[in-house]
C-alpha cells in the first residue's frame, strides 16, 4: 500500500474520531495541548495517529512506574516500622556500647544517650536529659528548611578535613555528630553520635522523602487522554491550502468607497 493510500485511510480515521459524538468531560492540560497536540497537528495523518498512540502508551508506562514507586514506599514504611534507621547501632546493650565507644572517640562521651532514628512515623529524636525528651519531625519540615540536619566533625579533625577540602570537594568525616536545629530560631534541638554522619543523614533524608509519596499517592500519575483529545487541533480539510480569492472575488481598490 502506498504512502498516499495509508495517509488517506489515516485521515479518514482521524475524521471519524473527531466526529464522534461522545463529549469530553475534562479540559486538556497545557502539558498535553502544547507538548503534543499542537505538534501532532503538523504531522501527516499516519504519523499523527502513530505519535498520538505512542504518547498515550508513554503515559501508561509513567503510571506503571508511579505505582511501582508507591509499592516501594509502602514496603519501606513497613520495613522501617520493624527496623528503623538509627544514628548508630540498635537498641540494646550492643548498640549502647557502640554509641559509647563512638562518643569517647569523638570527644563527647556524655552525649551518647541521645538517639535519632527514622521509623514509619518520621524522624524521631530522643534526648532524655533535655527539657523536651522526644520529638517527631516530618520531611515537610526538612524540605521547607524549617528543620536542618547538619554534621559536626570532632574538633581534632577540623584542621585535617579543612586541608583535605582544598584538594577534594567531597570529604566526609569517619565519625562525628548529627546536629538537628531550627533554622528560624537557630536553636539546636539535638545532636547524636554517628559513624559516617554525612552518609547517614543522606540515607535518612532519602527514606523520609520516599515515604512522603504515601501522603499524596496519585501525584505521579497522569490522566490518560483519548486519541481524539490529542488530535483535536488536526485540520482534516486542508484549510491551509484554501485560496480566499476564489471565494471573495476581486476586492475593490482601497480608495474606492462603496455604498
Amino acid at each position: 500500500m502506498s504512502n498516499i493510500d495509508q495517509d488517506s485511510r489515516a485521515l479518514e480515521k482521524i475524521r471519524e474520531l473527531l466526529q464522534e459524538g461522545t463529549p469530553t468531560n475534562w479540559g486538556m492540560p497545557d502539558e498535553y495541548a502544547f507538548k503534543k497536540a499542537h505538534d501532532i497537528a503538523q504531522l501527516p495523518p499516519v504519523q499523527a495517529l502513530r505519535e498520538a498512540k505512542n504518547y498515550i502508551e508513554e503515559l501508561r508506562v509513567q503510571n506503571k512506574n508511579a505505582q511501582v514507586r508507591i509499592e516501594k514506599a509502602q514496603q519501606l514504611k513497613a520495613r522501617l516500622k520493624e527496623q528503623p534507621i538509627t544514628n548508630a547501632g540498635v537498641r540494646g546493650l550492643k548498640g549502647l556500647l557502640q554509641r559509647w565507644a563512638l562518643s569517647w572517640l569523638n570527644g563527647t562521651p556524655f552525649d551518647n544517650f541521645n538517639w535519632i532514628e527514622v521509623n514509619d512515623e518520621g524522624l524521631q529524636i530522643y534526648t532524655p536529659f533535655a527539657t523536651v525528651s522526644q520529638r517527631t519531625i516530618t520531611y515537610k519540615q526538612i524540605e521547607s528548611g524549617e528543620i536542618v540536619l547538619s554534621v559536626n566533625p570532632p574538633a581534632y579533625l577540623d584542621a585535617f578535613l579543612g586541608m583535605m577540602r582544598q584538594f577534594r570537594r567531597n570529604v566526609s568525616t569517619p565519625w562525628g555528630e548529627i546536629v538537628v536545629y531550627e533554622r528560624g530560631s537557630g536553636r539546636e534541638i539535638a545532636r547524636a553520635i554517628a559513624q559516617r554522619p554525612q552518609q547517614k543523614v543522606g540515607i535518612m533524608r532519602n527514606a523520609l522523602r520516599e515515604m512522603t509519596l504515601l501522603d499524596r499517592p496519585y501525584e505521579g500519575y497522569k490522566r490518560l487522554p483519548r486519541l481524539r483529545d490529542l488530535l483535536i487541533y488536526y485540520d482534516t480539510h486542508d484549510d491551509v491550502e484554501l485560496n480566499l480569492d476564489d471565494i471573495e472575488g476581486d476586492s475593490p481598490p482601497d480608495d474606492v468607497i462603496t455604498a
